[in-house]
């Protein structure tokens, strides 16, 4: 079950030749585009056209990750806690992350909840993006080829796949 392109759902086939100039099609249709969008790019829910089959499959694929991948490939116990720090992350997304606040909220050790977020990095269901001062620092004064500048807006981000 691989996601679906825009290329793909275009019937675009590559003509790529070793050492030639890329060539690159017209832009691609606006409701192939919005499909892909709203509806994500993978085939079930994107062949279905429906957004309650959407959220089923959704909710199946996230039950499917707790109960099966996270539970045999972990020592895990506390399937509840984390379930409700899978509710609590996509509110943080793409803000500054605190693991004592989220440890807080669900009343458990700092270190449960950081061994939490290291497993879900594992299973690629989240990613954090670390903040350094010293980068931040490097790039805002750096400029890069094209004349660019390159700003980061948030210490520690927290994204979704």
């Amino acid at each position: 079950m691989h996601p679906f392109s825009i290329a793909e759902l275009n019937n675009f086939t590559p003509d790529v030749k070793p050492f030639n100039e890329l060539v690159f099609h017209d832009s691609p249709d606006m409701e192939y585009f919005s499909a892909l969008y709203e509806l994500g790019r993978f085939p079930e829910p994107l062949i279905k056209q429906d957004h309650r089959f959407l959220r089923r499959w959704n909710n199946e694929r996230i039950e499917r990750l707790f109960k099966e991948d996270i539970r045999d490939l972990t020592l895990i116990k506390d399937f509840g806690g984390l379930a409700l720090l899978s509710d609590l992350l996509p509110e943080k997304t793409s803000s500054i992350l605190s693991i004592n606040s989220l440890a807080g909220d669900l009343q458990v050790n700092f270190r449960t909840v950081a061994n939490w977020l290291d497993t879900f990095e594992l299973f690629y269901y989240c990613f954090r993006i670390p903040y350094n001062y010293q980068v931040v620092k490097k790039c805002r004064s750096e400029r890069m080829n094209n004349g660019i500048r390159v700003m980061p807006v948030n210490k520690f981000l927290t994204a979704f796949i």
